[in-house]
């Protein structure tokens, strides 16, 4: 049966790691994925001079190549011919039809990312465009963990029940939270804006002031 059920199941168990024995956990943190954009430079630059590796990856954001009355479906917005083959794409549905188009390619962009991290099972820095690291990124990246990279990160309470993260256009994820937000959406949707998926309830978010927006 060829649906997200069958692919949830292979990622949650085909990964030994993901139960502990054999996960290395005093990964350093050496790889950055850039969201692209026009801004890019400024972000690109930043990454080599802390010697940073990176890939870039094109942003969901068309809007300039759909027509001004296209529905915002994901059929219209994921495209083969500039983003490749993302399996995962056919599965995910909007929920939230209040959502504007920007919001719903930004969830897509980092959903692109978060699949290479979970694939590649290390953890990765990801950065929008427009956004730099002034400053090294000290330490080892702790299991099931997201760490903000915001140089004035802040909470933001959600409602009396969570917080969330803020700042989420810089922030060094790891292969278990990946794999945990992408599967969030395939099951349930897109329901909230970015920075309403990185609940405190949910994940261990740390800060660590290493990076800004400057575009």
């Amino acid at each position: 049966m060829d649906d997200h059920r069958v692919m949830l199941n292979l990622w949650n168990t085909h990964r030994v790691e993901g139960l502990n024995f054999f996960y290395n956990f005093e990964d350093l943190i050496l790889n950055a994925c850039i969201i692209d954009g026009s801004n890019k430079n400024s972000t690109v630059e930043s990454c080599r001079e802390f010697n940073l590796e990176y890939k870039l990856f094109p942003s969901f954001n068309l809007k300039n190549k759909l027509n001004s009355t296209a529905s915002i479906e994901i059929k219209n917005i994921v495209l083969t011919v500039e983003h490749g083959p993302q399996t995962w794409a056919n599965y995910v549905k909007l929920m939230n039809h209040n959502l504007t188009y920007e919001e719903v390619t930004r969830i897509l962009d980092h959903m692109v990312v978060w699949n290479e991290v979970a694939n590649i099972g290390k953890p990765r820095i990801v950065l929008e465009s427009g956004t730099v690291i002034y400053k090294p990124i000290s330490g080892v990246m702790p299991r099931n963990a997201i760490i903000s990279l915001d140089n004035e990160m802040i909470y933001n309470e959600h409602n009396d029940n969570f917080m969330c993260m803020n700042g989420v256009h810089a922030y060094v994820i790891d292969q278990f939270s990946a794999r945990a937000l992408l599967n969030e959406v395939l099951v349930n949707g897109i329901i909230d804006p970015l920075e309403l998926m990185f609940r405190i309830d949910k994940f261990s978010i740390m800060a660590n002031n290493s990076a800004k927006r400057v575009e």
